[in-house]
């Protein structure tokens, strides 16, 4: 049977968008489904930031960083086993992910404090979060790729050990598409509990909440398993320990994650702060919370911080625009946020003992009396914040997110899918937070979303040299 497309990408995206972006250069005719009723995946809801080295951005503001110094973070953190991924990645981060993307029209606008395992400040932010960077990179290509929403992959297609094609299913009815070269940018599997649970069974003793976006279903990853494709690192992922579960969400499944709240304060089941809430991300601040026994967290908030507080959720953020009004409907009727007029009747609503909770809170507000620069017991950078005086209080009920995938189906350097007996699946290819590109993390903290557009390209490119079309990757 004759090919339907050149090039069949499933996932639209950051990967797959990219992914899309470059084969078409490349002279290849392109396809893209996705199973949302939207363009722009998981990357369109999130905050934007792609970690580049040697920016301008970093320049005007007098931050000097190297590769150098960025790869020896990575490894700090994630092992010198990624050494090659982190390497090829950061190497090109400045021409291939920063200028590509204001070549597109991305408007990288801030950058914020030095994140957790990074020296400086490398994270960039596009104008209007990820929903602007998104819309940059679909409005070069729109008219010139056709694009298919609401539309399901239901199993891949092979032919003599090659893949061919998917099996698609949308309001339409069941279609088989066929093209020379197949990518899979499914996304992670952090929506998805029953995957979390499979995939990653030491977390079973602790209640995980799904947080990623909600295309993020494993389905590429279900897939890919049945064919015997590879998985390096399939049970790592990034987990998130300032989240509480969505109250709206009949399933009691999801969680919502908290920005803007650094002057709280957590403690555990006996009214105790245990760590610097500075340090949140999901390397400092989950192994202090799962250090916990038992792992119980609140965080202790009061009204003036309660009302500077944003969610990273569509109902409640749209790109950069933050809808107050429903995140102060949050804090008034979720049962997972419990208010009270004192510290006192707070720690009794939520059963801690009240006389550790008010000597706790009592010791972290007599610090902005004396003005150290940091906390005494924890080292908390103090400057900007303010004590927690204001009534009501707030406690919120803290529980672990699965946020992003560490780990997925392995891929070469040009993005082909290994089989277990270790040779590529021809016709096959996946980048972004499904791959691990070269048996590596594809998602040190804080860069996965520069990975996805870079992995991304390199899939779109190399797949389209299979089919006849450009050079590949060439740098």
């Amino acid at each position: 049977m004759a090919e339907d497309t050149d090039i069949l990408i499933v996932g639209a995206g950051a990967a797959g968008v990219a992914a899309a972006i470059e084969a078409e250069q490349s002279g290849a005719n392109v396809k893209l489904i996705d199973q949302l009723p939207y363009l722009g995946g998981a990357a369109r809801v999130s905050g934007g930031g792609c970690i580049a080295v040697g920016t301008q951005l970093q320049a005007s503001m007098g931050i000097q960083d190297t590769v150098e110094q960025a790869v020896s973070d990575w490894l700090g953190c994630n092992g010198v086993d990624d050494e090659p991924w982190a390497r090829y990645y950061l190497s090109r981060s400045l021409k291939e992910v920063y200028m590509w993307g204001e070549d597109r029209g991305v408007l990288w606008e801030k950058l914020k404090s030095p994140e957790e395992g990074n020296s400086v400040s490398r994270r960039h932010y596009p104008f209007n979060a990820g929903e602007g960077l998104m819309d940059s990179l679909i409005e070069g290509v729109k008219g010139r790729i056709k694009w298919m929403t609401e539309t399901m992959c239901r199993g891949l297609i092979m032919d003599d050990g090659r893949v061919v094609g998917i099996n698609t299913s949308n309001s339409s009815g069941e279609e088989e598409i066929r093209a020379k070269a197949v990518i899979l940018t499914t996304g992670g599997f952090c929506s998805n509990l029953d995957l979390i649970q499979e995939y990653a069974p030491h977390l079973r003793e602790y209640r995980i909440m799904e947080g990623s976006g909600e295309g993020s279903k494993g389905l590429g990853h279900v897939m890919l398993k049945e064919i015997d494709a590879i998985f390096p690192h399939l049970g790592e992922m990034c987990l998130y320990c300032y989240a509480t579960p969505d109250y709206r969400d009949p399933t009691g499944k999801r969680g919502l994650v908290f920005r803007q709240i650094h002057e709280n304060i957590w403690i555990n089941a006996m009214g105790r702060r245990f760590h610097n809430e500075v340090e949140y991300g999901a390397d400092k601040g989950t192994k202090a919370f799962m250090s916990q026994n038992p792992p119980k967290v609140w965080s202790i908030l009061d009204e003036r911080m309660a009302r500077r507080a944003e969610v990273v959720d569509p109902y409640y953020r749209e790109g950069g625009k933050v809808f107050a009004e429903r995140v102060k409907e949050l804090f008034d009727n979720s049962p997972h946020i419990i208010r009270a007029p004192t510290i006192e009747a707070l720690a009794k609503k939520i059963e801690v003992p009240p006389d550790n909770l008010s000597e706790t809170v009592r010791d972290y507000n007599s610090y902005f009396e004396t003005q150290p620069a940091e906390d005494l017991e924890f080292g908390k950078p103090l400057e900007g914040l303010l004590p927690l005086t204001s009534p009501p209080f707030y406690a919120i009920h803290f529980l672990l997110l699965a946020r992003k995938s560490l780990g997925g189906v392995g891929t070469n350097f040009h993005c082909q899918v290994m089989h277990k007996n270790q040779k590529p699946i021809p016709g096959l290819y996946a980048a972004g937070e499904i791959a691990s590109i070269g048996g590596c993390h594809p998602g040190y903290l804080g860069h996965i979303l520069g990975q996805c557009l870079l992995s991304g390209r390199m899939a779109g490119a190399w797949a389209s040299n299979e089919a006849g079309y450009g050079e590949g990757f060439n740098l």
